[in-house]
């Protein structure tokens, strides 16, 4: 078997320049195998390896019969997944991408399997096309190509489909699946073992036909580089090699011949997969698929006519890494602006309290806008603070994915307040507030239940039809009634100043922390709320929300 190996080096993944380390990791849930990459993307735009691991789990035995993911099945990925979770935790990592492909992409029950997931680990999983893993597959071998490779032709053999690849530059990538994989060939024509001729020819002829079909519209010319990735073809490289562990140094780059390919193949289909187990190179729990994926590599790279193949070690697991990357590099824009309009939101409802408050009429309209202001804004901040969770994700899921949290919030003031005074956002115990009775003034300390309770009475009074018996006012003392246990006197809750005035605080609180914690500026600017607001109204309303002088200056 004569193929060989170009400068043995480890494989290192490039991306786009970033001014600070960050760390990523990266999950990739195939058919046959999960993988995973933890790396730091460092200051120059590469990204360095500090953890990976790879399992044969077989996910999707028996999906391409019976549709379904067996629940051992599940329970070994899920298994897998809370000890890789505990190496995310320990790694402290900014950002998370799994993603699923073919066995769970053509399985009925993929939403369970993903519920058990987010269940168990607290994954969101991504099931993604053939054509978009194509297209991670692309960044990964990308990343990791030797000089002078250009124009390329990417084989990725899979458990349950195979992806080709055309590359060139100044070109749109072109990318054609088919549903032939390592599993899905052994579960479909491999019955026997080792297989007889008969399974071995049908076997050829199927590859050979959904091969010529995928490619019959994709043009070829000299130059063309043939790149193969994935455990199949690292795993005929290392097997060439009669390596006793996998080197990744030595397998990227190999070059693999048709005749080692062809010699290779025949070995493997003289033995039964017991006498399989121990071959050099041959990793544990191969020896099932090897002679599937053996198959399927010679017969395309006859199909094609070529002599060689590429081996890259590098594919979807670090495109999966590549792609959170770039998506993270704009982030920070995206993150900026989720949250900048959050508090544009809230801010605004203040500002419709105030007109309420001004007009001196239904006053708890203006209540209810100071509770609902006070509540996004809230919101704005433990979004922030969990960005990490959504801030990668692609535009459609990351907008599912925050409303999600938000809706989880829910309504519930109290429970949001707590939430930021354990995180040290707010104080422990709230100001004391000036009821501000008329000409006389009497400061009387009210505690924060009362504060929140009037405005949640407020929210509920001004959202729903409540009764008469149960409107606010007759929750509370009158004025005219003394309580001659405490001496304590109230008046209409809703023509008190103390809650409007804690909610304004409070909101301008937390949005000052916004902007210390996250450099998130909030926009004061009257263009961004309304252009219809008259400059009078909006310097009245910075007086008195954002505590400023008509010349922009803190009071």
């Amino acid at each position: 078997m004569t193929s060989q190996s170009m400068d043995h080096e480890e494989p290192v993944m490039t991306v786009g320049s970033s001014s600070a380390p960050l760390i990523l990791a990266g999950i990739d849930i195939g058919t046959l195998t999960c993988r995973l990459l933890i790396a730091e993307r460092q200051p120059s735009g590469g990204l360095r390896e500090l953890r990976s691991d790879r399992r044969i789990l077989h996910l999707g035995q028996g999906v391409d019969r019976n549709r379904v993911i067996r629940p051992d099945a599940m329970q070994r990925v899920i298994a897998t997944l809370q000890e890789w979770r505990h190496a995310i935790n320990e790694h402290h990592v900014s950002a998370t991408a799994v993603v699923a492909t073919s066995a769970v992409r053509d399985a009925y029950n993929r939403e369970e399997f993903l519920g058990f997931v987010r269940q168990e680990v607290g994954f969101d999983v991504e099931i993604i096309s053939g054509e978009e893993e194509a297209r991670r597959t692309l960044l990964g071998i990308r990343s990791g190509l030797p000089p002078g490779v250009n124009d390329m032709l990417a084989l990725d053999i899979g458990g349950g489909s195979t992806e080709f690849i055309l590359d060139r530059p100044a070109h749109s990538p072109l990318v054609r699946s088919i549903d032939v994989g390592v599993v899905r060939l052994s579960e479909r024509l491999l019955h026997h073992d080792p297989p007889t001729g008969d399974e071995v020819a049908q076997a050829r002829d199927w590859v050979r036909s959904e091969t010529a079909a995928a490619l019959a519209d994709i043009p070829r010319r000299e130059g063309l580089t043939f790149v193969g990735t994935a455990g199949t073809i690292t795993a005929l490289a290392a097997m060439a090699q009669q390596l006793p562990t996998y080197e990744p140094a030595r397998i990227h780059n190999y070059i693999l011949t048709l005749e080692t390919v062809t010699g290779l193949e025949q070995q493997l289909l003289s033995r039964s997969k017991a006498q399989r187990q121990g071959l050099p190179g041959l990793e544990r729990g191969r020896e099932e698929v090897i002679v599937a994926g053996a198959i399927i590599l010679r017969t395309v790279m006859e199909t094609l006519g070529t002599a060689k193949v590429l081996v890259s070690d590098l594919g979807l697991r670090e495109g999966v890494l590549i792609d959170l990357a770039e998506r993270m590099k704009s982030s920070r824009t995206n993150k900026t602006q989720v949250i900048q309009n959050w508090i544009t939101s809230g801010i605004k409802d203040f500002y419709i309290s105030f007109e309420f408050e001004s007009a001196r009429k239904w006053p708890e309209y203006s209540t209810f806008f100071c509770y609902q202001g006070l509540e996004k804004i809230c919101k704005a901040y433990i979004l922030a603070r969990s960005a990490s969770v959504w801030e990668h994700l692609p535009e459609d899921r990351r907008s599912k994915r925050i409303n999600k949290i938000a809706k989880d919030l829910g309504h519930d003031l109290e429970k949001l307040l707590s939430c930021l005074r354990s995180r040290g956002v707010l104080p422990i115990a709230p100001p004391k507030q000036d009821r501000g009775h008329g000409q006389n003034k009497k400061f009387e300390p009210y505690s924060e239940d009362e504060l929140i309770r009037i405005l949640k009475a407020a929210y509920i009074e001004a959202r729903y039809p409540v009764p008469r018996n149960d409107k606010i006012h007759t929750k509370f003392p009158r004025s005219e009634n003394r309580r001659p246990e405490d001496g304590r006197r109230f008046s209409h809750p809703l023509k008190e100043t103390a809650p409007i005035q804690y909610a304004r605080k409070t909101a301008l609180a937390i949005v000052k922390k916004i902007e210390e914690d996250f450099s998130i500026e909030c926009r004061r600017d009257k263009e961004t709320f309304s252009y219809k607001i008259s400059n009078e109204s909006w310097e009245r309303f910075q007086r008195v929300f954002f505590r400023l002088e008509s010349s922009g200056r803190p009071c």
